[in-house]
């Protein structure tokens, strides 16, 4: 009897043993969404931010210097970097007091203001294309899609602002409020 009843002692400390792991590893699955999808809010948030300091900077420029330049040079020099809080400077880019990096590739077109209707906001009509990088250089260093927020976002710079290129991830970020009041 004695047996019995430390074998069935036994069989109760395995069985509520492997329930405490699989309990465990639930609790872990949940700091793990909870973990990304607050990842996610942050990078939305920090992209955002990002775009408006720019945009910003570009407005205040135009006001000060009652003009707007036409050579890429000058649109990043005068008119965003120096009207940014103590940014440092990177190749081809900068780094924002929060740690947001911000690089350009330039397309080799001049720098004119943004094109009014929303369907020539291409690649191919901005001065260059300027990727948000949210968390600096930590992974995962991949472009946000549709499907996926990740760390980086593209937008286009014109001489007067910058701009998302139409449905593009960008694109619905910067316009969520907005969509969310026309449904």
């Amino acid at each position: 009897m004695k047996n019995f009843i430390k074998i069935i002692f036994l069989l109760a400390i395995i069985i509520v043993g492997n329930n405490i792991q699989v309990g465990a590893y639930d609790t872990y699955n949940v700091f793990d969404e909870m973990y990304n999808s607050t990842l996610i809010a942050q990078r939305k948030a920090n992209f955002k931010k990002s775009f408006s300091t720019l945009n910003q900077a570009l407005m205040m420029s135009e006001a000060l210097n009652d003009k707007l330049y036409s050579n890429f040079d000058d649109v990043w020099n005068k008119g965003i970097l120096d009207r940014l809080a103590n940014p440092k400077n990177i190749p081809n880019g900068v780094i924002l007091a929060d740690l947001t990096y911000i690089t350009y590739s330039k397309t080799g077109k001049p720098c004119v203001k943004a094109p009014q209707n929303e369907k020539k906001k291409k690649k191919n009509t901005a001065c260059a294309v300027l990727t948000i990088d949210t968390n600096g250089n930590k992974e995962p260093n991949t472009y946000s899609t549709n499907q996926k927020i990740n760390d980086r976002f593209a937008v286009l710079l014109y001489s007067d602002r910058v701009l998302t290129i139409p449905n593009s991830v960008e694109w619905k970020l910067v316009n969520e409020y907005k969509n969310r009041r026309n449904y």
